[in-house]
């Protein structure tokens, strides 16, 4: 019987709920999109920018590793965090969701890159999937993985980067939810506009 590593128990939390609710998904949709830069607004996380620091000259050798060798690839649809400059997914195998104990929906590893130095890896559903807004699971512990099997990286440059891993959640930014309050402001703004626009019409 496989037994769920104790490191990786925290992956395995989200539980998938039991229909898919396509107004929210909708909804969701919509206010990810219009309240929040994407990668295809924002060409220089697109593509990836990195100073000429150390931390970043680390986050960019990594960068540059994950995309040559690990099969990770850029995508212009990502919602960017603040701070973000950087952001790469690789869509996770069943091979992998079985080691790492996840459940079945969740099956894409997103790792972001911070102006700070910090690197971020979450654990998300694709975002074709019913339960992309506002899910995602700390994967911090899989990008370590990768990197400990990696033969192009020296030990210095893997202490280096080891170090500069912090795992950060924005994803309540990106739920419709009346819990969060820049959903909250974003739909107050909307329903302003709208009226203006329809009072605006009708005269």
């Amino acid at each position: 019987m496989h037994e769920e590593p104790d490191k990786y128990k925290e992956f395995n939390k989200h539980k998938e709920p039991d229909k898919f609710d396509k107004v929210y998904y909708a909804i969701n949709l919509f206010y990810t999109a219009l309240a929040h830069p994407i990668g295809v607004t924002t060409l220089n996380v697109w593509l990836g920018h990195f100073s000429m620091l150390d931390s970043n000259q680390y986050q960019k050798r990594l960068f540059d590793i994950l995309k040559k060798e690990e099969g990770f690839k850029r995508t212009p649809f990502q919602v960017v965090f603040p701070g973000q400059i950087a952001g790469l997914i690789k869509r996770i195998s069943d091979s992998e969701r079985y080691d790492y104990c996840l459940d079945d929906c969740l099956d894409e590893a997103h790792v972001r890159f911070y102006a700070d130095g910090a690197i971020s890896c979450e654990i998300e559903p694709n975002r074709f999937r019913k339960e992309h807004y506002g899910t995602s699971v700390n994967g911090n512990n899989y990008l370590e993985d990768l990197m400990q099997k990696n033969k192009l990286l020296t030990p210095d440059e893997k202490d280096y980067i080891f170090s500069q891993i912090e795992y950060r959640d924005f994803s309540e930014l990106c739920a419709a939810s009346e819990k969060n309050p820049h959903y909250v402001r974003f739909m107050n703004g909307a329903k302003i506009i709208a009226g203006l626009t329809t009072y605006a019409v009708v005269e």
